[in-house]
């Protein structure tokens, strides 16, 4: 076993298809990334391995422009519990845009202005 970087050792189905997904995602090949990425996520032993999974998953969908699979992405990575204040909010901002984006929300309303 490596160790992830966080502490706890990588379980073995873990490590090396984490490590092929985010080569492929570097080289930008990201439909290549995705069954790495769906053979490490059942390995992933805490929530911080569960987390990295997720975010390569984002960058991936990113990367395609998929827009539905980026928001079920950052919906997942908001569900491991992983994740700081910060990019919890960050996350729920990208969400709010994203679901607009696709008219699952309404517009965002005009910001009033004063009359003159």
């Amino acid at each position: 076993d490596e160790p992830d970087g966080q502490g706890t050792q990588a379980a073995p189905g873990f490590a090396e298809p984490f490590m092929e997904a985010r080569n492929r995602i570097t080289e930008r090949r990201y439909s290549e990334a995705l069954p790495f990425l769906d053979a490490a996520a059942p390995h992933a032993r805490d929530p911080q391995q569960k987390l990295a999974v997720e975010q390569l998953r984002t960058a991936v969908y990113a990367g395609l422009n998929q827009q539905g699979g980026l928001i079920l992405s950052l919906e997942r990575q908001l569900a491991t519990g992983a994740l700081n204040l910060a990019m919890i909010e960050a996350h729920c901002q990208s969400l709010l845009g994203l679901r607009r984006q696709l008219g699952l929300l309404p517009p965002e309303p005009e910001p009033l202005t004063a009359p003159e």
